[in-house]
């Protein structure tokens, strides 16, 4: 699977080696899943076992893609993911409103205080910018970390390989995606 220097997730118990990260405990960034072409990405049939297995009715999916994203991958059936999907469908490289973030950020807190096995999971095409974006964002909201800086590291620490000099580059780039983690 294309990952680039994105962490995987390896589990040789269960046969996982997946394009999936937690960010946090309860806060997983992956790319996205798909039926078809799966050779470059994490395999849909993959995802539902991880989920299965880890995180049985306890997960719901935040699909940051559009619908035309990877070939029509970014409208997969979410009765793949147990239908426990929502949609807030944004453009490639760009923010979401002010207003989109700031609900999602209000129903995933709300997700995750419901009961302490719940996590948010959050995917875009690579799981890397639109997803650091909503990332950094409830990170923020939940108090996890204090300012955007931190959340913007913490998140490009978890998620990347490699040097730390070099990870603030390859994750959250866009200036605007940048300028709304710190509103």
């Amino acid at each position: 699977a294309i990952s680039g220097r994105r962490r995987r997730f390896y589990d040789l118990n269960n046969d996982f080696d997946l394009d999936i990260t937690y960010v946090c405990d309860r806060l997983i960034a992956m790319s996205i899943p798909c039926v078809a072409g799966a050779m470059h990405r994490n395999d849909i049939r993959d995802v539902a076992r991880f989920f299965a297995t880890r995180h049985y009715a306890s997960f719901v999916v935040h699909n940051l893609c559009e619908s035309f994203e990877e070939n029509g991958n970014g409208n997969y059936d979410p009765r793949f993911l147990y239908y426990q999907v929502k949609k807030i469908p944004t453009r490639d490289h760009n923010v979401n409103s002010l207003l989109r973030i700031i609900v999602f950020c209000e129903q995933a807190t709300k997700i995750l205080n419901e009961d302490n096995d719940n996590v948010i999971v959050i995917h875009c095409k690579g799981g890397k910018g639109r997803t650091g974006t909503f990332c950094c964002a409830l990170m923020l909201w939940t108090g996890f970390v204090l300012s955007a800086s931190d959340a913007l590291n913490y998140f490009a620490e978890r998620r990347t390989e490699g040097s730390s000099q070099h990870k603030g580059r390859i994750c959250v780039t866009a200036p605007s995606q940048v300028r709304y983690v710190n509103y």
